[in-house]
Order: C-alpha cells, then sequence, then structure tokens
C-alpha cells in the first residue's frame, strides 16, 4: 500500500492523544513493522477533552475489516466519513483513528484516506473594533474623513451581505476596496488568499495594501471604533511590504517539524522558537514569527512558555 503525500503537514509528526481521568495525555506514536508504540510525553493537557488541531481525514475507500490489522482493532470506514487521526507514522501502512460522526476508533489502511481540507468556523465579526456591519460608501466616507490616516472599517456591502469591503483614510482621501470572495477563500489580491474575513484583515494589519492597489501604501493600522493617539495620528507610512513589527504576545517552542503548505503558513523545526502574534485564528491555528519568517502554524505543533 502506498500512502499519501508525504509532504502534507498531517504526516510530518505523529501525535497522540488519550483521555487519563479527566486529563488530555499527548503521546508519541512511533511504528515498527505495522506495530504502534506509544511514548508518553511528560506534560499533561488540561481541560480539553478533543483538540480542533487534530488533523482530520476524509476516506476515499471503504475498509470493512479486511485484511486485518496487525496492530489493534480494525475501523469500519466508508467512503466519505471523515476521521480523526489518533495515531500514524510516515512509513506504516496502518492509522489509528476517530470516526467523528460516531467516535469509534480503530485502525485502517493509511492509503484509504486523504487529508480533509480546513474549512475555518463561522466566525461573528460584530466584536472586532473594525467591524461596522452594513454600511455605505457614503456613510463610511463620512465616518473615516476627519480621521487619521491608516484608520479603517469593514463593512457589508449593502446590498449583500455576503459581501464585504474595507474603506480605509490614505493620503486624506477615503479608498473603498471590495473583498472578493471564490471558492469559499477571501482575498483582494490573487496572490493571497484566505479562509475567514478575520484572517485576511489580520494579515493585511501586517503587510501593505499595495499587494494588490499599487497606490495604496499602508497597512490596516487604526480600527475605526478604537480612537487614535497623537503619536498615531502623525506617523507616516513607510515603502515596502512589512510596515511596523506586530506585537508579541508570547513565545512557543515548537515540538515536531512542520512543512508549510503555502505562503500564508509557517514551516516549523522542532526546537525552533516561535514568537506569536495572535491566537484567534480559525481550528487552532496561531500567527508568529520563527527567524523574520512570519505565518500560521498549528498550536498542537508547539509548546507555549514564558517569554
Amino acid at each position: 500500500m502506498s500512502s499519501p503525500s508525504l509532504n502534507n503537514p498531517v504526516f510530518q509528526s505523529a501525535v497522540r492523544v488519550n483521555l487519563v481521568g479527566n486529563e488530555m495525555t499527548q503521546c508519541v506514536c512511533v511504528c515498527h513493522s505495522g506495530v504502534c508504540f506509544l511514548t508518553l510525553q511528560e506534560k499533561p493537557v488540561h481541560g480539553r477533552r478533543s483538540d480542533p488541531g487534530l488533523p482530520k481525514m476524509l476516506v476515499t475507500r471503504s475498509y470493512f475489516g479486511v485484511p486485518s490489522p496487525m496492530c489493534g482493532p480494525p475501523l469500519n470506514i466508508q467512503q466519505g466519513d471523515i476521521i480523526e487521526l489518533v495515531c500514524a507514522d510516515l512509513h506504516s501502512t496502518w492509522w489509528q483513528g476517530k470516526i467523528v460522526k460516531t467516535r469509534e476508533v480503530g485502525f485502517f489502511p493509511s492509503s484509504a484516506v486523504k487529508p480533509y481540507p480546513c474549512v475555518p468556523k463561522p466566525v461573528d465579526y460584530s466584536t472586532q473594533p473594525w467591524f461596522a456591519g452594513p454600511m455605505e460608501r457614503l456613510q463610511a466616507e463620512a465616518e473615516l474623513i476627519s480621521r487619521g490616516n491608516s484608520t479603517y472599517l469593514v463593512r457589508h456591502r449593502s446590498r449583500e451581505l455576503t459581501e464585504y469591503a474595507i474603506s480605509i483614510k490614505y493620503s486624506n482621501d477615503v479608498k473603498h476596496i471590495k473583498i472578493l470572495n471564490r471558492d469559499g477563500c477571501f482575498h483582494i489580491a490573487e496572490n493571497n488568499k484566505f479562509g475567514s474575513i478575520l484572517e485576511l484583515i489580520e494579515y493585511y494589519q501586517h503587510y501593505s495594501l499595495r499587494e494588490g492597489f499599487r497606490s495604496l501604501d499602508t497597512t490596516l493600522q487604526f480600527p475605526y471604533r478604537e480612537q487614535e493617539s497623537p503619536a498615531a495620528m502623525v506617523r507616516t507610512n513607510k515603502p515596502g511590504g512589512k510596515m511596523f513589527t506586530p506585537k508579541v504576545i508570547g513565545v512557543a517552542k515548537a515540538r515536531y517539524d512542520f512543512s508549510s503548505r503555502d505562503t500564508r503558513e509557517l514551516s516549523l523545526q522542532e526546537g525552533d522558537v516561535v514568537k506569536i502574534y495572535t491566537k484567534s485564528g480559525a481550528n487552532g491555528w496561531w500567527r508568529g514569527e520563527v527567524n523574520g519568517r512570519v505565518g500560521w502554524f498549528p498550536s498542537t505543533y508547539v509548546e507555549e512558555g514564558e517569554e
């Protein structure tokens, strides 16, 4: 049997989560000759009965226990089932998983699944200081024209509540940017697509809008519902992609290797020290920096420590 793509980050590290009493304990899974051995890690993970960061797989071929796995009870799976990966090894033909719908646990052929695409959960943006709800262009202009440059808001375009736009004060004028939504991804520039409005806004808080609009060399700096400080009001924009250093809210150490799948993700090597910028990504993804590289990474691959 052949395993799925070895470049997918799902297979870069093998992680098992066991329920021990009322605590979740992480284990590293190492397989030899089709048999799965578990090495207990020292640090328990408290307070969560499930981990949204665990990899999920989509069943592409049904399996009903024949042939039988050597390392444990078989897991009967049908095409279309979604499996939460519990124990996997890059070179093993048998993986252990849990069917999301039925919570059944067992072993199945690694060749019978493929990575399940990560679909972010719906986000309520009403608590965000930059979200204005339904608002017309003229109303947005009236709201921003007396504010400092780089003050911005995100609004529903009045006719379609499913469509969004960014309005931003720049060079003493108010500009409007339509956020495009295709195939479940949001973007203002074709080369950078995001799974949610929140991800898009957080990206352009750190990187210039000139990626999509050459005449807008600024980041999204000041949410319109927050008052700017006098120093911020006179801040001048500097040319270039990275406009300012985002606030570091913590540090973490990479426990496993992680290979990025696109330019939005941050590759990690075991032992890397990661500066954490935000923990607000969907499905347990955090944003941070390693050696000057910035991107999203799964929080389950790191251990947070003191700065």
